[in-house]
């Protein structure tokens, strides 16, 4: 017999979501602006701790695959016309086709590993460690 408890806390769709629109806001001010590069940098690093941290709280680790498919369609249209905006509209529609849509793999490769640390970690730091007997019992069909 086996028993299954969701665990999780809430749900993350929106925090997810807000996180991305951010995200959006970092890449787009990133892409138009030549000036405050590290900052808008560090932001979007200190956006996707954070999300990482959140999942890791609300035991919802599993959607650290899902985030960056989620930014990837909130952010493709304005980073396209930002691209298109900054480097004219022909040059910035094919380097925005390279970035946005090849380019993205690299992006959400990086955002995986980002929130992935800082959900185990909060994960773990969190977890609650009940069981004092870590023995396994199995039970037969017959032994019920």
């Amino acid at each position: 017999m086996f028993e299954f408890k969701n665990r999780a806390r809430r749900s993350v769709s929106a925090p997810m979501f807000y996180w991305a629109a951010l995200m959006t806001v970092f890449m787009v001010l990133f892409e138009v602006s030549s000036k405050h590069r590290g900052a808008y940098g560090l932001g979007a690093f200190i956006a996707t701790a954070l999300l990482g941290v959140l999942l890791g709280y609300r035991r919802r680790v599993g959607s650290v695959f899902f985030a960056p498919v989620v930014h990837w369609l909130v952010a493709w249209i304005p980073l396209w016309v930002a691209m298109m905006a900054h480097h004219g509209f022909l040059r910035g529609f094919f380097r925005g086709l390279v970035v946005i849509t090849f380019g993205w793999a690299a992006i959400a490769s990086v955002e995986i590993t980002v929130i992935l640390l800082f959900a185990v970690i909060t994960r773990s730091v969190f977890s609650k460690r009940t069981r004092s007997n870590n023995d396994v019992v199995i039970f037969g069909p017959n032994d019920l």
